[in-house]
């Protein structure tokens, strides 16, 4: 843990992105109610959307095959683009048994070829309500897309105790209680996922019963001898502490040390693969 505290950290500016999709959500529902079965899915109209906003280069390649330019070039709504994306939709949701298409949509499609045409289409037109259409009001190809940042709907990440309720046994799985009061939450630096994450509040629980304290990676309880207390420090905790405004999940630590000992890595050298890394995945 002394080496992997000692690993710096680069902040790397990112690529050129677009702002994620920040239309009004009556008229997102609005869509949905107009274009999808009643009865479909939370789970499968978020696969939608995110399918859309992260193949920004295929719809600017449907989307620039709309605009037909040149004597050489046909204008047609259904690009073989939107059609392969179509299929792998559709097989998407036949392997998870979600529909999507009202049974009109279905009935007049008539084949399965068509179906698929009309599961792109309908990726066509959402991709229209969220401002991911390159097409200005002449018809005219604006350029191609830029990738979609996912920045505003990041979820805002806590670290806190594992445990709902009290472990010891006298307390009868007594209820835990927050212990830091709100201006003394302190806030650390996550890596989740490989992912870096700033200002995540730590939060800690109390037992008013047997006055132990639970964090995210350990209990600390009060021993026989007053002023005392023992730390303990869980196998099953899903976060670490490993530096003093620093924490890292199991498969951070795990490629860490998997590094280190199956290539004899330095903390130098592992140092330099992370940077790079986390430098490649901002897209430089």
């Amino acid at each position: 843990m002394m080496v992997i505290s000692n690993i710096p950290l680069v902040a790397a500016a990112s690529k050129a992105q677009r702002p994620f999709p920040n239309i009004p959500f009556s008229v997102f529902s609005k869509f949905v109610e107009d274009n999808f079965i009643s009865t479909v899915s939370l789970s499968t109209v978020l696969m939608v959307v995110f399918t859309i906003t992260e193949n920004t280069d295929l719809f600017s390649l449907h989307f620039r095959q709309r605009c037909a330019e040149g004597k050489s070039e046909k204008s047609t709504s259904a690009t073989g683009w939107i059609r392969n994306l179509g299929v792998a939709v559709k097989k998407r949701l036949d392997e998870d048994q979600s529909p999507l298409l009202k049974e009109s949509d279905i009935d007049q499609a008539g084949s399965e070829e068509k179906e698929t045409i009309a599961v792109g289409m309908k990726m066509d037109a959402l991709a229209r309500v969220l401002g991911l259409c390159p097409i200005n009001k002449a018809g005219g190809f604006k350029g191609k897309l830029r990738p979609v940042s996912q920045k505003q709907i990041q979820p805002v990440y806590t670290l806190c105790p594992n445990a709902a309720t009290c472990h010891t046994a006298s307390c009868n799985q007594a209820t835990l209680y927050q212990h830091t009061r709100p201006k003394d939450v302190p806030l650390v630096r996550l890596i989740k996922n490989f992912g870096v994450f700033d200002e995540v509040p730590v939060y800690s629980g109390h037992c008013k019963v047997c006055n132990t304290t639970y964090y995210a990676d350990h209990e600390r309880a009060s021993t026989e001898i007053e002023g005392n207390h023992e730390r303990l420090y869980l196998n099953s905790a899903k976060y670490i502490k490993i530096g003093q405004q620093l924490w890292v999940d199991r498969a951070f630590t795990r490629a860490v040390l998997d590094g280190m000992y199956t290539f004899h890595a330095s903390a130098a050298a592992y140092s330099e693969f992370w940077n790079l890394l986390t430098w490649m995945a901002k897209g430089q």
